[in-house]
């Protein structure tokens, strides 16, 4: 098991300034603890020319992705809340489409506890995101902290999808315009780690076809359990850039067509 030191700053879920410990996002029991997935640093995408068949090699994360960001008391307590519960509904779904190909599937998970689960997500958005996100979004912290709490600000809206394309993307908060807004300009954050990917957006009000939105979760009293009958879409995520579900064969498409342009 890979040692991580600590580091000094401030606690991005209860803003405590003193020592932070390593926060594996998603939970190190959801197949998050060995070197299988690498980060890549972003500008290296963005310098690359061809991101599909010649990426940035990218480093391996020894132990699992994460980051200094909780301190030990908050990371505890994600851990005895909420942790068990996200690992079920990851575990669930991960041992039936591992290594699947498949577009859509319609599934059903047993035995659920959707507030636990948002509860877990939200905090993985809190832990990739700096500490200025504290502070303009307290309620996202609140709403973790307070384990009965099913009050979360209409603002905020979380929309899944599937990916088992062994790949992942870590987008802190982002302010884009892309086709999947219809136009809009919408301040978000994503994350993807088979067998799951989140878009966590802010004051958008609009539907997203290709996403699952389930921020009715907050809905449920924190200890019931219920069936789920979900229908997603499985998506790439093959470049760094946020919402970008692009297939390899239509970044392999786009790259040749702007290189051809470009010779023009």
């Amino acid at each position: 098991m890979a040692r991580h030191k600590k580091e000094k700053g401030i606690c991005r879920l209860c803003g405590n300034e003193g020592e932070l410990t390593y926060e594996h996002v998603p939970p190190r029991k959801t197949y998050n603890k060995n070197t299988k997935f690498k980060v890549h640093n972003f500008l290296e995408f963005v310098k690359s020319k061809d991101i599909v068949n010649n990426p940035p090699k990218g480093k391996p994360k020894q132990g699992g992705i994460g980051f200094n960001t909780l301190c030990s008391n908050c990371n505890s307590f994600l851990g005895s809340n909420y942790v068990n519960e996200y690992s079920k509904f990851v575990s669930d779904l991960y041992e039936n489409i591992y290594n699947q190909k498949f577009t859509y599937i319609e599934y059903e998970l047993l035995n659920q506890s959707p507030l636990k689960i948002l509860k877990a997500i939200i905090s993985m958005f809190i832990a990739i995101n700096d500490t200025w996100y504290l502070e303009e979004y307290p309620e996202l912290s609140e709403f973790v902290l307070n384990p009965e709490s099913k009050e979360l600000d209409e603002k905020f809206r979380v929309f899944s999808y599937i990916t088992n394309y062994n790949q992942v993307r870590y987008s802190p908060h982002t302010i884009i315009n892309s086709s999947i807004f219809k136009g809009e300009i919408v301040n978000c954050s994503e994350i993807a780690y088979p067998p799951y990917g989140y878009l966590l957006t802010v004051d958008y009000k609009g539907d997203i076809d290709i996403l699952n939105e389930i921020t009715v979760f907050k809905k449920f009293e924190l200890n019931r359990l219920i069936n789920m009958p979900f229908q997603m879409n499985n998506l790439p995520v093959y470049s760094p850039f946020i919402v970008d579900y692009r297939t390899k064969e239509e970044i392999d498409i786009h790259i040749r067509k702007s290189k051809k342009t470009a010779n023009n």
